[in-house]
Formats: C-alpha cells, sequence, structure tokens
C-alpha cells in the first residue's frame, strides 16, 4: 500500500505501507529522467532514497547519467543469487549445512527472485516469492510422497535461509533494512510424532539386520546416540574393559554430503563437551 510522496525539487519519495497495519514497509523514490521515463527504485529506509536521488541529480547536472537499469552490470550490483552464493562461500558450514543451502538456493532462489539486484528487492516482493515457495514445497512433498505432504518444514527453512542471506547483506552494507519480514515464515511446528519401539520390537529390528549392523541398533537405542556420532565412532572410543560398567565416548561425527564429498568426519553437533 501507498503512502504519501515526500515533496521536493527533484524526484520524489513514496511511503509504503502494510494494507493491514499500516506500518511502514519500505520507501519508493522514483524521478523523470532526460530520456523522459520515470525511473524508480525501492529502498529499506528514507535516508538511503534520499541519497539515491542526490546522486541521480548530479549525475544528471554533470550530464553523466543513463538510466540506472543499465548501470547495473557496469557498477558492479549483485543479484540476490550472486550475494547468496557469496554469503554461503564465506561462511564456514557443516557439509550437510553446505548441501541443504546450495540446495535452497539452486531449486527455489534462483529461478525465481534470485534474478533480482538485491538493492531493488522489496518487502512485497519476498512475500509474493514466499507465497509460491509455500506452493512448490508442497507439491515436491506429494510428488516425494513425504511424511509431511504440506511441505511446511522445508517451506520455513527455505525461508531462514533467505532471511539470513538478507541479514548478511545488511551486515555488509549492501541494504539498509531486510525486506524478509514476512510474519511467522521462518517458524514450523513438527506434526510428526517420534516413534518409540518397545525393547522386544528393537530385538527383532537388530535380528532383522545384517550381522555386522546389528550391535548398531542397540547402541542407537539405548545410548540415544545419532547416527552419525555411531558412524563416526572408533575402536579407541569404546571402552569394554569393565563389561559391566562400559563405556563408549562421542567426540566425533559423519556429516553426509557437501562440496561433492559423500561423507565427512568432524566435530559433534552440540557445542558441550564430547560426550560418554
Amino acid at each position: 500500500m501507498a503512502g504519501k510522496s515526500g515533496h521536493r525539487a527533484f524526484g520524489n519519495i513514496e511511503t509504503r505501507r502494510y494494507a493491514r497495519t499500516k506500518k511502514v514497509s519500505g520507501y519508493r523514490a522514483r524521478y523523470t529522467g532526460p530520456d523522459g521515463q520515470i525511473h524508480p527504485r525501492s529502498f529499506g529506509d528514507k535516508l538511503a532514497a534520499e541519497a539515491w536521488l542526490v546522486e541521480e541529480k548530479r549525475l544528471i547536472d554533470r550530464d553523466e547519467w543513463s538510466p540506472p537499469k543499465s548501470r547495473g552490470v557496469a557498477a558492479g550490483r549483485l543479484t540476490l543469487s550472486e550475494w547468496a552464493l557469496e554469503y554461503i562461500e564465506s561462511r564456514t558450514l557443516a557439509p550437510s549445512t553446505y548441501r541443504n543451502y546450495t540446495r535452497n538456493l539452486r531449486v527455489y532462489i534462483e529461478p525465481t527472485i534470485g534474478k533480482k539486484y538485491i538493492d531493488e528487492i522489496t518487502v512485497t516482493d519476498v512475500t509474493v516469492w514466499h507465497t509460491k515457495l509455500k506452493a512448490e514445497a508442497r507439491a515436491r512433498a506429494k510428488k516425494a510422497e513425504r511424511a509431511d505432504r504440506t511441505g511446511a518444514g522445508e517451506a520455513a527453512q527455505v525461508y531462514k535461509f533467505l532471511s539470513g542471506v538478507l541479514k548478511g547483506a545488511v551486515e555488509s552494507g549492501l541494504i539498509g533494512i531486510s525486506p524478509a519480514r514476512v510474519v511467522g515464515a521462518g517458524r514450523y511446528k513438527r506434526r510428526r510424532r517420534p516413534v518409540i519401539l518397545t525393547p522386544v520390537e528393537v530385538r527383532a529390528l537388530a535380528d532383522a539386520l545384517p550381522e555386522n549392523l546389528r550391535a548398531l541398533a542397540d547402541l542407537l537405542n539405548w545410548t540415544g546416540m545419532r547416527i552419525g556420532e555411531a558412524r563416526a565412532l572408533r575402536r579407541c572410543d569404546v571402552d569394554l574393559r569393565d563389561p559391566q560398567n562400559a563405556s563408549v565416548s562421542v567426540e566425533q561425527n559423519v556429516s553426509q554430503g557437501g562440496k561433492g564429498i559423500n561423507a565427512v568426519v568432524g566435530p559433534v553437533k552440540t557445542r558441550a563437551p564430547a560426550k560418554s
């Protein structure tokens, strides 16, 4: 929803507001260029919008002006996809997290909102993208016959990734304020209840596994260990000197995927000291 436009000697700034709450969602600056066309640009804060109009007027006065869109590539502006990739590569991520982030970018962002310059993305752009994201995630979940056919969990994770990317853009000075402001979009309450096996069912499961994997079923069930932690165990991590008081030290974790690597051994997920 548009608010009142500010009166200026050159161009104008329009306050954008949410239709329901009437709160400010951003600002839209625009002016008529020497080519007779109106050139708009959206901003998260008013000072950035004013600074842009001042700079555009300066270019016109010095006869150095050209349409803003034609300056995009030459000025080195980044699209959302380009910045998102920089954001991913600049962070120290677990292989599985790297895999998930790059998939989110490739599947849900690059084909759509990722093509926009990051400093042109508005709250409305993100809201429209999120609506389409939910529909696409739901369709993928149904096609894959996942337990959660709604795709709500995946949509929430993708939105949280985008929100983090845009927050990083703010911290890097690329934009003034993040346009990712869809209330509740990053929250998801898991509906599936955990399945807890009885001791008899655990024994039946172990017996059904190949002999070299039977101990794994007991280990996971009675210790609460993650599968990645169990896969990373070494002989030195298992102490069987006293069969009545045996212990297992958990110091490593195996993560699946990431940068073309099938499995990577790294630290455990929790920040607490090694478990035992």
